[in-house]
């Protein structure tokens, strides 16, 4: 069993011991601090042939938060796998690693990799808000990014239904979106920082039909590896039933938060099938 995540809580050393006892290894990813430290954001289980990819820690004293976790099909587990034996726990080159990753991404497993390079996750991102033709979903833990709430405005501008739901929001952004609302912009934006339980993923869902689910924020430090991506990050690709589920529950959590009606499912819970990884997806090696 692996489990791979940033450092560890202190408060959570009784679950290491823990987990030390039934000899399962714990590899702590903490790189030295400083500047350019290098942090896995990432979260996931390997088991055998099975694999999990999650936004929720493996370790977490906070158990009031919302995630979403998927097990990946089998090729992509296999390909997941071999990544991280040879690009986390091995001496993987940069080339390598790209060739590893690029292997993900055929299954629609996206990573940020900021040791080759690789931002994967961000091409998706770009991919699904530039594609989006009437309904973008924006909800995740944290948008701290000017640029990429210009962009989302400009969406809206062009008549593609925006809705925004973040926990933390840097105030240029804030001030964008606020201007935006007035002059009466095709958007909605929503503090989530209340809501209980609360939203700890990152999602993106373009036309209920095409999906980012995964780990990584829109901060320019998660999403630009050229010049100071320190964060290694992972997600996946859903297109489908499989996007439209992911949406369906998270308007089910906004109607909870509000004391609303659920609304009608508009298709089955995520779970794995043929067409709900990669397949319809955005491109994420697309320029």
């Amino acid at each position: 069993m692996l489990i791979f995540r940033q450092l560890f809580d202190p408060q959570s050393s009784t679950y290491s011991y823990l987990l030390a006892d039934h000899r399962i290894n714990v590899d702590a990813f903490t790189g030295p601090d400083g500047p350019t430290r290098q942090v896995i954001h990432a979260k996931g289980i390997v088991v055998d042939g099975h694999v999990l990819l999650s936004t929720a820690a493996v370790i977490d004293p906070n158990k009031n938060k919302a995630d979403f976790s998927l097990e990946l099909p089998p090729e992509a587990a296999d390909a997941f796998r071999r990544y991280t034996d040879e690009a986390i726990h091995g001496d993987a080159t940069p080339d390598r690693r790209q060739e590893l990753a690029r292997e993900l991404a055929q299954h629609g497993v996206v990573i940020n990799d900021p040791v080759a390079g690789l931002p994967y996750i961000s091409r998706a991102h770009d991919a699904l808000i530039r594609g989006a033709t009437s309904d973008l979903l924006i909800s995740l833990s944290e948008l701290v990014d000017p640029d990429i709430t210009r962009r989302l405005i400009e969406r809206a501008d062009s008549g593609v239904n925006v809705v925004i739901q973040v926990r933390e929001l840097d105030p240029e952004s804030q001030r964008l979106l606020q201007d935006a609302i007035a002059r009466g912009a095709n958007l909605h934006y929503e503090d989530a920082n209340t809501w209980q339980p609360r939203p700890h993923y990152n999602v993106i869902v373009a036309d209920h039909s095409a999906a980012y689910v995964g780990t990584s924020y829109l901060w320019p430090t998660q999403r630009n590896m050229v010049h100071h991506g320190r964060s290694f990050e992972s997600g996946v690709l859903l297109s489908g039933g499989a996007a439209a589920s992911v949406h369906t529950q998270i308007a089910a959590l906004h109607a909870q938060v509000h004391g609303e009606p659920p609304p009608p499912a508009t298709g089955p819970a995520v779970e794995r099938g043929d067409d709900d990884v990669s397949g319809g997806t955005p491109n994420p090696e697309a320029p």
